[in-house]
């Protein structure tokens, strides 16, 4: 997906914001090349390839975009918002669908079994 068809999704999921708000709402959601030094940091740590990551609070998936990018094996984002869940989707949607899985919750209890992830760097947000 590029650029401009994001842009468009952001405008229209937010289209209830002033034109000030949604403005900010694109800048944040496009520009997540602030990612790529923090997933290399991430990588030092433990290496992204070939592992299974979560991130909670995912947001629209930048984070996640750059894991992907990275050759990780399988990213799980999870988000209470609807409405950043599908941004994420879409996102994403450049990459393989077997490769990413975005979902919502209601933000008390993960549903995924322990130990599932090998990167979890939620807290490091």
């Amino acid at each position: 997906m590029n650029n401009t068809k994001f842009i468009k999704l952001v405008e229209k999921t937010y289209s209830d914001l002033n034109p000030e708000e949604i403005k900010l709402h694109i800048e944040i959601n496009t520009n997540i090349s602030r990612f790529d030094n923090w997933t290399n940091q991430v990588n030092d740590i433990k290496p992204i390839k070939n592992s299974i990551v979560l991130s909670s609070g995912c947001g629209t998936a930048g984070d996640l975009f750059y894991f992907l990018k990275k050759k990780a094996k399988k990213v799980y984002g999870i988000e209470t918002s609807q409405d950043l869940a599908k941004l994420a989707k879409t996102r994403l949607s450049i990459f393989n669908s077997k490769k990413y899985q975005i979902d919502t919750y209601n933000g008390n209890k993960l549903p995924y079994q322990d130990n599932k992830f090998d990167i979890d760097p939620s807290p490091l947000n």
